[in-house]
């Protein structure tokens, strides 16, 4: 594995996925967490990208570690996961990206925003109508500062992560001020909101997270690896 300081999750050809936000009572208790978390996962067989973050309103550490497959995920679940410290707020299980989205700034992102958006009932197939929806709002415009946004659907059909790479923290929250997000019910994006859809709740939690560590496979970007295969890459 090599090391990186690079948000670059769109550039992963991950054929599974798993999400964690954990919360720890102090920041002394999440500094000791994520030494803890980076020495288990290094050496994980099928392991792609391997990405720590940490929350800039909460205490909070999100983890995202991309697999070759299903069944070195489940392993590392089984053996490792189950076992990190911190109270889980939620995890998620996702296959590769349903669809990604490039945005026009094209210098290199420093925060990550998680759009988490739950559906009314589990469909994988109204999620995917919903990113569609998504993605037709940005390709009209593309909000600044977004460098991409990637989304997955939980295994179980029941959320929508967007993973959206900014340039910072201040071009989101810059993003979010802009007037014409008022005119939109639910699902931010940047500069305007999507239109609400009935298979979504109108509820979603958004949260900034800066990189603490990023750790990628020297198979990434040597042809070894499968690009997404839906959507725009």
């Amino acid at each position: 594995m090599r090391r990186t300081d690079r948000i670059v999750i769109h550039e992963a050809a991950c054929r599974a996925m798993l999400a964690t936000r954990l919360t720890y009572p102090s920041e002394a208790r999440r500094a000791a967490a994520s030494a803890s978390h980076l020495f288990k996962v290094c050496d994980a067989p099928g392991l792609l990208r391997y990405a720590m973050y940490r929350g800039l309103d909460e205490l909070t550490l999100v983890e995202l570690s991309q697999w070759a497959n299903r069944a070195s995920r489940q392993e590392y679940a089984d053996r490792v996961h189950a076992s990190t410290p911190g109270h889980a707020d939620w995890r998620h299980v996702c296959d590769e990206p349903y669809r990604i989205f490039r945005g026009a700034a094209h210098e290199a992102a420093t925060c990550l925003v998680i759009d988490r958006q739950r559906l009314r009932r589990a469909d994988r197939r109204i999620a995917c109508e919903w990113i569609d929806t998504i993605i037709a709002a940005l390709e009209r415009q593309s909000p600044e500062g977004l460098c991409a946004a990637t989304f997955f659907v939980s295994t179980g059909g029941d959320v929508v992560l967007n993973l959206a790479e900014w340039l910072s923290p201040d071009a989101h929250r810059r993003a979010l001020q802009k007037p014409d997000c008022q005119q939109f019910e639910t699902a931010d994006v940047g500069e305007r909101r999507t239109p609400a859809h009935p298979g979504i709740t109108a509820e979603h939690e958004l949260g900034r997270y800066m990189l603490v560590a990023n750790l990628e496979s020297e198979l990434i970007g040597d042809g070894e690896t499968r690009k997404p295969s839906a959507g725009r890459t």
